[in-house]
């Protein structure tokens, strides 16, 4: 089995992304692969399938690709267990939504073990959720939501529901009062944008600075998910 060393510097980067995201698209991995062309980067995991370092999905009519870990470089990397098998629609469109997101905002995902080590105080029981945060480029920390598909209010109340129940916890209510958590929403058009941004000015969140982008990537996946 070949070790970390042993790999292409951009296997290596497309590995850590993986560990990151827990899907990979080569069109948006773009954003971080910015010295290979494309094709290039086509290229890239078609080898790294063929290495069983990557596993390649469909969905879709069109046949879109999607690639996760392999078990392979799960234990080539030392990281936990997780699932290598297809992600179902909301998971997929979670790994999308988040993917898309951190390319369109320029943000640093940062994966459940980064955060945990980065942020102790943060973690305050077993089984709160921590596998969304990310940092900005000046260091602000981001919690990311992502768009299934519901409505613009029920999207507002669930922003909503982020922010109360950290509020609750002692080190996350004065982070928060020194505005020093963020969200930032993933939708799939300008227009949904628009609409949740509508519902927040409703009853606008204290402290708490709330961004919708709009994530074209979702669009195809929302559309499929439909047609099932």
């Amino acid at each position: 089995m070949k070790t970390i060393d042993s790999l292409r510097e951009n296997q290596k980067l497309v590995l850590s992304l993986g560990v990151a995201f827990n899907a990979l698209i080569p069109e948006l991995a773009m954003a971080w692969l910015t010295e290979l062309s494309s094709n290039a980067i086509r290229k890239c995991f078609r080898r790294m399938v063929k290495a069983k370092l990557l596993l390649r999905y469909f969905y879709g009519d069109n046949r879109e690709s999607y690639y996760l870990l392999s078990r392979r470089a799960i234990r080539l990397l030392g990281i936990p267990p997780r699932r290598v098998s297809p992600l179902g629609w909301p998971a997929l469109i979670q790994a999308v939504g988040v993917l898309g997101i951190c390319v369109a905002a320029n943000l640093d995902k940062l994966s459940a073990a980064d955060f945990a080590q980065a942020f102790p105080h943060l973690c305050p029981r077993r089984g709160f959720q921590v596998g969304y945060y990310a940092l900005t480029a000046e260091n602000q920390l981001v919690w990311i939501v992502v768009d299934h598909g519901a409505t613009a209010f029920t999207m507002a109340k669930k922003i909503r529901k982020v922010i109360s129940k950290r509020y609750d916890i002692p080190a996350f209510r004065d982070l928060i009062v020194a505005r020093g958590l963020s969200i930032i929403v993933a939708t799939p058009t300008p227009e949904k944008a628009t609409d949740i941004e509508a519902e927040l000015t409703k009853d606008p969140p204290r402290f708490v600075r709330v961004q919708v982008v709009p994530v074209a990537a979702l669009i195809p996946l929302m559309l499929e998910r439909d047609k099932k």
